[in-house]
């Protein structure tokens, strides 16, 4: 018995005569007339991993072995501290950027009072 022979996607099939792969229109229909709001709300802030959480377990690991001793875990508190420190200063820094308008990104009071100050025309004379 000879088997079947391979069956291709029909835009296969235009692609291999040179042919345009004929476009196909959807519609789209608006429920809601297409305008900005007034003012936008603050986005859920999404929890991020902490920084340094690693680095905080390994000490906490090597207190619990050495039975919360600093001397014996000075490395791994250094390493830590390290860790908050630069995480702090990374954080400061970007509100720093944030606070002057360096982010290349407008913030929500900046976006609402633009909002404020070109509102919507509500009904037509």
């Amino acid at each position: 018995m000879a088997a079947a022979p391979p069956t291709y996607p029909r835009w296969a099939l235009y692609l291999a005569q040179g042919q345009k792969i004929p476009y196909k229109r959807h519609w789209v229909r608006c429920t809601h007339p297409l305008a900005l709001a007034d003012k936008i709300r603050r986005p859920p802030q999404y929890s991020q991993e902490p920084e340094c959480l690693t680095e905080m377990s390994l000490m906490m690991a090597c207190w619990k072995q050495n039975e919360f001793s600093d001397i014996a875990c000075a490395e791994e508190i250094q390493t830590f501290l390290r860790c908050s420190s630069e995480s702090e200063a990374r954080r400061k820094e970007k509100m720093k950027r944030e606070a002057m308008g360096q982010t290349g990104h407008f913030n929500l009071q900046e976006v609402n009072q633009i909002l404020k100050e070109f509102p919507n025309i509500k009904k037509f004379s």
